[in-house]
């Protein structure tokens, strides 16, 4: 791989890990609800890039980042139970 390419692949494994960090702690923080959000936004938007220039997600370690239902479904149940 090029450098630019293990440096992609390696930031969207850091971001992540910082996204499963923060969906850790949302259920009893607010602000790591609000991380986790953000989070959410930048990998959806790495993965809509990715496809516009036609780069597979494996090659930037995007395959297996969570979902949005991976992300928020518990957030959202959380929601409707308070």
């Amino acid at each position: 791989m090029s450098d630019l390419e293990n440096y992609m692949y390696d930031l969207s494994r850091l971001i992540t890990e910082y996204a499963q960090e923060a969906k850790a702690s949302a259920f009893r923080d607010e602000f790591q609800k609000g991380r986790l959000m953000a989070f959410y936004e930048i990998i959806s938007l790495m993965r809509q890039q990715a496809d516009i220039f036609d780069i597979s997600s494996d090659k930037l370690g995007l395959a297996d980042i969570m979902t949005e239902d991976e992300l928020f479904v518990p957030l959202m149940m959380l929601k409707k139970a308070g």
